[in-house]
């Protein structure tokens, strides 16, 4: 009787024998799935390290940072741009916005930086020749810092950076 549930010629212990086999080659193979997951990982992460690394160093900044300054940072860490094109980057993107202040062009942080706290627009005024006016411009908090630095590097590694 007990022949006959498992077929004919099978025995239990065959049975339990060929699916514990079974069982455990495919664990084998889920084992081999995830020893390749996290190589692959770990590439990631070698690859990325350059990029954490320069990002760790603002996060510990506190000081708020110029557009040259940051392209200065950047230019430092293998990315070839200066404060005009950042300048420029950054109004495509809409986190600074240019005004003209009566003699001259200036940038302010736009609503959209201010708003999710990436920058402030420091204004300074200033007394030149008999006339006064308004120094304005945009101050990158170490967030907003991290932001342009992680959008940057997004771009650079996607191939989608043009400064020209």
């Amino acid at each position: 009787m007990i022949n006959m549930m498992f077929g004919e010629g099978e025995s239990i212990g065959k049975t339990a024998f060929t699916q514990a086999i079974s069982r455990i080659e495919d664990l084998l193979e889920d084992n081999e799935k995830q020893k390749d997951i996290i190589t692959q990982q770990k590439e990631t992460l070698d690859e990325q390290r350059p990029v954490y690394e320069f990002g760790e160093k603002i996060l510990i900044s506190e000081d708020y940072a110029t557009v040259g300054t940051i392209a200065n940072m950047l230019s430092n860490n293998g990315i070839d741009i200066g404060a005009n094109r950042l300048r420029k980057w950054l109004r495509e993107k809409g986190v600074i916005a240019m005004e003209w202040n009566g003699y001259r062009k200036q940038y302010r942080a736009s609503q959209y930086a201010i708003n999710n706290g990436l920058a402030i627009t420091e204004q300074k005024p200033f007394s030149k020749n008999g006339f006064n006016g308004l120094n304005i411009k945009p101050l990158f908090k170490p967030k907003g810092q991290q932001w342009i630095i992680k959008k940057i590097f997004e771009e650079k590694e996607g191939g989608r950076v043009s400064w020209n």
